[in-house]
């Protein structure tokens, strides 16, 4: 069973965005990153398709090496996601993967995987 995405859980691999326990701001500048000089900030917004049947069988993962990326989960009752860090062959490590599931709220927490943390 897949644990809840909770800040210290997923430290490993990158923040949980999650909002002011009191009136306020909170800043998470750390987590954005690009380590490439000539690249330029990108926002895009995706719908996916529900599964159509379960169980999930997730057959590769993907990672971005040099920037971070956020994930705003909208309008969604649940959902899943499976992180894993990068090991010195270049794949990732299935040994250390961990799946998290949303905790908070109608659509949980937003969250931002590092640069090379394989999703």
């Amino acid at each position: 069973m897949p644990s809840l995405l909770r800040a210290e859980d997923f430290a490993p691999f990158g923040d949980v965005l999650e909002e002011p326990k009191e009136s306020g701001r909170s800043y998470f500048n750390c987590a954005l990153g690009n380590g490439r000089t000539a690249a330029t900030p990108s926002l895009s917004i995706a719908r996916v398709q529900p599964l159509a049947t379960l169980p999930l069988s997730a057959t590769k993962m993907e990672r971005h090496e040099f920037s971070s990326q956020s994930f705003v989960p909208l309008g969604v009752s649940r959902w899943l996601v499976i992180v894993a860090p990068k090991p010195a062959n270049d794949g990732p490590d299935a040994s250390k993967a961990r799946r998290l599931r949303n905790g908070r709220g109608p659509e949980g927490s937003p969250f931002v995987p590092t640069p090379g943390t394989f999703r």
